[in-house]
């Protein structure tokens, strides 16, 4: 069995949706597809599993609420993170609603600058626009949410630390060229 990147940020993204009936075993296939792909997150991904484990669906829909829906300081969308309610987040939801199009992704309920669907939008891209995406955008974002969630004792944070180090990892630190040499990003 091969590893997908689309189907791994596919993965992630939807444990940043409300839970629904299905979510712990939703919960295993993310972590499957997080082994499967080696990546720099599956030690948080499986806290949040074991912080998790047993709790029921209400409990999780409550706990996301507070989390995310709450909490502006942790709002999962992307181009609030970065220019709040600027003319620039305007500018990035069409962009995003652009290269959702581009890349045959299906719009959701959720903004085009949600985290869940800039992580479906990431794992489609090639890797050079991807690099430079997860540099310019996810990752100053997710650096802002965390300052959001700072001292509290949240499962969810560790949700937030697996896309956060899988996306460094793979695009953020460094990456090879393509002649096969690492080169530093951002």
């Amino acid at each position: 069995m091969s590893y997908s990147k689309a189907k791994l940020y596919d993965s992630l993204g939807g444990l940043l949706q409300y839970p629904q009936p299905g979510f712990h075993e939703s919960l295993k296939i993310c972590l499957q597809e997080m082994h499967l792909a080696k990546s720099a997150g599956c030690d948080f991904l499986q806290e949040f599993v074991e912080a998790v484990e047993g709790k029921e669906i209400e409990d999780l829909e409550e706990l996301f609420t507070r989390t995310f829906d709450i909490n502006t300081k942790c709002a999962l969308e992307v181009g609030w993170q970065l220019y709040a309610e600027n003319y620039e987040r305007g500018a990035f939801i069409v962009h995003m609603r652009q290269a959702l199009r581009r890349l045959d992704i299906a719009e959701t309920s959720e903004l085009p600058d949600h985290l869940s669907q800039v992580l479906r939008a990431l794992g489609r891209m090639d890797e050079v626009e991807a690099n430079s995406f997860a540099t310019g955008y996810v990752v100053p974002a997710m650096d802002k949410m965390f300052s959001g969630l700072k001292g509290l004792e949240n499962p969810y944070v560790k949700v937030l630390k697996t896309i956060h180090a899988d996306v460094k990892a793979r695009h953020a630190e460094s990456h090879t060229d393509k002649n096969g040499k690492e080169v530093a990003h951002g």
